[in-house]
């Protein structure tokens, strides 16, 4: 296990993880002072104090401060487990060997290649249930595959069609061509170019269809072929 000296990165994450435990100001900043009482209770920074004297809030809140910049790790290990503890966050994450937030989020990334976010998802109380039961029958399923495929190129082909140019408008991409590039793409190869991604586009939104009405209809089948439980 190898951790990096990277403040920049611990700026990033402790800000992350302020934003995703609502320890952030109105403005959407990450809120410095409730940071600050949430570490030390027993020295909380009460309103009466902020109206008071701006200047002892800066001076107690500065070593805190410095580390949501970037500037400081710090320089206790009780600090860093509680500042862990606080934004339910492993040490692994903070000081950057992990990528996810937790250990057991961070193995299933590892394991499955999916993001933090769509763990949590996965995960969720309320809909896990349903979520993770439709794709415990889905997964499995080759037509429903062939429909996870063909929506990874529809992506794909999306995402390379937008990058051509500004909403997808041929004919203006194509006169600024003209006018600022010397018809540098000559021949209609631009064209020629982006109207092959709007069929590879349009052939990927038929295959998303077609697979999708079959897995409803293999879904229909194996319910049907099923024994009755009742």
């Amino acid at each position: 296990m190898n951790y990096e000296n990277n403040l920049h990165i611990f700026s990033e994450r402790i800000i992350s993880r302020m934003k995703k435990e609502n320890l952030i100001t109105k403005k959407g900043k990450p809120d410095v002072i409730a940071l600050y009482n949430k570490l030390y209770p027993n020295d909380k920074i009460t309103d009466e104090l902020i109206k008071q004297d701006r200047q002892k809030v800066t001076d107690k809140t500065r070593s805190v401060s410095d580390w949501i910049k970037g500037k400081y790790y710090p320089r206790s290990i009780k600090d860093i487990m509680d500042l862990c503890n606080i934004l339910n966050c492993s040490m692994d994450y903070l000081f950057d060997y992990n990528e996810c937030s937790q250990h057991d989020i961070h193995f299933v990334h590892d394991y499955t290649g999916l993001s933090e976010e769509t763990i949590d998802k996965l995960s969720d109380r309320i809909s896990r249930e349903w979520v993770c039961g439709a794709l415990d029958k889905l997964i499995p399923m080759q037509t429903f595959r062939y429909v996870l495929f063909h929506i990874f190129e529809y992506i794909k082909e999306r995402s390379r069609l937008k990058n051509i140019g500004p909403d997808y408008d041929v004919e203006l991409i194509i006169s600024y061509s003209d006018k600022n590039c010397g018809n540098y793409l000559g021949e209609g190869k631009f064209e020629k170019e982006y109207h092959e991604l709007e069929d590879k586009i349009e052939h990927q939104e038929f295959q998303i269809n077609k697979w999708f009405i079959q897995t409803i209809s293999s879904i229909r089948d194996s319910i049907e072929k099923s024994p009755d439980t009742n």
